[in-house]
């Protein structure tokens, strides 16, 4: 019967954990950063418009977060590319349909500029890492 040997568990100190990314001279990290403060006030700005509104301002707040969140962290958590992509496919499949029909216009598709430049860089994030 062999015996394995087991690693030694030891206390890693502060100097020798990986160092967090910083954005500091990133320009990717920063204007992910300024997309994701403007997705955060765009969603507060839609604040009281009844259940539909609510539920966009929920959505924009929170992509606005997850656009932060990868801002400060210098990389994309699992599974955060996937929801982002079939939100940002759906929505612009939606979105033609409701152009070319007639029932919304330009302007207001124009709020998912934010949506989509947020995931290209968060893309581009992943791809060069």
């Amino acid at each position: 019967m062999s015996t394995m040997q087991r690693p030694v568990l030891r206390l890693v100190g502060p100097d020798e954990r990986a160092p967090r990314p910083r954005p500091r001279g990133d320009p990717v990290r920063w204007a992910l950063a300024v997309v994701a403060t403007l997705q955060i006030l765009l969603g507060l700005g839609q604040a009281g418009g009844g259940h539909v509104s609510n539920e966009s301002m929920a959505w924009n707040i929170a992509l606005g977060a997850a656009f932060l969140s990868v801002a400060r962290a210098g990389r994309c958590p699992p599974g955060l590319l996937a929801v982002l992509g079939a939100f940002v496919a759906t929505l612009l499949l939606l979105s033609v349909g409701d152009l070319f029909s007639g029932r919304v216009d330009a302007g207001r598709l124009a709020t998912h500029a934010l949506l989509i430049t947020g995931s290209g860089l968060v893309l581009a994030l992943t791809r060069r890492r």
